[in-house]
């Protein structure tokens, strides 16, 4: 797993090659992260005991963005606040992608097929800043 971390030691965000999932259950964000991820690797047979999620009340400041890369190649720019850039990496598929803090860009280096997961209601209006 690759973090995206900044010099002031702001957590950005992380690349997973999913060619990296070990067995077991592993959760990739830490318990104050406004996205949770995991990831899952179990034998045939294994039982996940069906639950629920009971309704909370959460206050979100961000729209964290999950990106699940399927095939290609894709270039990140990841920017702080200030929009000045401060990481580059290309990603080949199939990876996940998830920004928590800051902005991004993105150039398909390749043809690329992609799956795009954020949080929601999103009101491209409001919600969404070029620069």
């Amino acid at each position: 797993m690759r973090e995206l971390i900044d010099k002031q030691n702001v957590h950005y965000g992380f690349v997973l090659g999913l060619s990296q999932i070990e067995e077991g259950v592993h959760f990739l964000t830490s318990v104050d992260k406004e996205l949770q991820c995991a990831t899952m690797v179990h034998p045939r047979n294994h039982e996940i005991k069906r639950h629920f999620h009971p309704k909370q009340n959460r206050k979100l400041t961000r729209t964290t963005e999950c990106l699940l890369l399927m095939s290609g190649i894709l270039e990140v720019k990841i920017y702080n606040d200030s929009q000045e850039e401060i990481a580059f990496s290309e990603v080949e598929g199939p990876a996940l992608i998830i920004l928590f803090e800051g902005g991004h860009g993105f150039v398909a280096k390749t043809d690329i097929s992609m799956i795009e997961i954020k949080q929601g209601p999103f009101t491209p209006e409001l919600d969404k800043v070029h620069f």
